[in-house]
């Protein structure tokens, strides 16, 4: 991987536009839906925007941010622009959006992966073990090669980076940055579980060198 002066800010999309007050309200069939991909809600706008202003009030450097990246999944490009349009207002330059499909959240059937108990931690733990397994869930060896080619994609691009993903891919993320961007020979459930989640537009701040992780929450 090339090393430069980078520095990433790699954030959760906005709040979904769905009649709940974040993930930890929705029912499992809604949680199942939008794992698969077969429920895939925009974004509300209004409430993502003052999001992006608290966010950027609290880190201004996401306010240079010379390129932003999304995953091909509609939430994380809405939030994108949004923050596209925050930038141009305050800088005048609009960077640039490209999205991968490298960033594309963690497939998973939770029908089928459910086991029961309450509440998000419960579902996660659900999420996580079909990760570990590779049963009814990504496999989480293919999910750090996505991660690790993605970073290898934009590596040669200095400068401030703006990275907008989902809250299970960011966990693998986590784990490739505090092990200084290798992918690990293994990992077990609790190692999936130290994990921080990542609530609407909130994240973790890295440098090109996989040396610093910051948590923005």
């Amino acid at each position: 991987m090339i090393k430069n002066s980078s520095r990433y800010f790699i954030l959760r999309h906005g709040k979904l536009s769905l009649p709940f007050k974040d993930h930890s309200e929705m029912p499992i069939s809604t949680l199942s839906d939008l794992g698969s991909g077969k429920l895939n809600p925009p974004i509300e706008k209004d409430r993502t925007t003052l999001l992006i202003k608290e966010v950027t009030a609290n880190f201004p450097e996401i306010l240079s941010s010379k390129f932003i990246y999304a995953s091909t999944i509609p939430r994380t490009g809405e939030t994108a622009i949004l923050f596209q349009d925050e930038i141009e207002k305050v800088s005048g330059v609009r960077p640039p959006l490209k999205k991968f499909s490298e960033l594309d959240e963690v497939s998973f059937d939770l029908g089928k992966l459910f086991e029961g108990g309450e509440g998000i931690a419960a579902v996660n733990s659900s999420v996580f073990r079909g990760m570990v397994s590779g049963k009814n869930a990504e496999f989480y060896v293919d999910t750090f090669a996505r991660v690790q080619s993605f970073f290898n994609e934009i590596a040669s691009k200095d400068g401030v980076k703006l990275v907008v993903a989902h809250d299970f891919i960011m966990r693998i993320i986590e784990i490739f940055i505090k092990n200084k961007g290798k992918i690990p020979r293994s990992i077990e459930l609790n190692t999936l579980e130290q994990t921080k989640r990542n609530t609407y537009v909130k994240g973790f701040i890295t440098d090109s060198n996989f040396e610093d992780f910051t948590p923005i929450f």
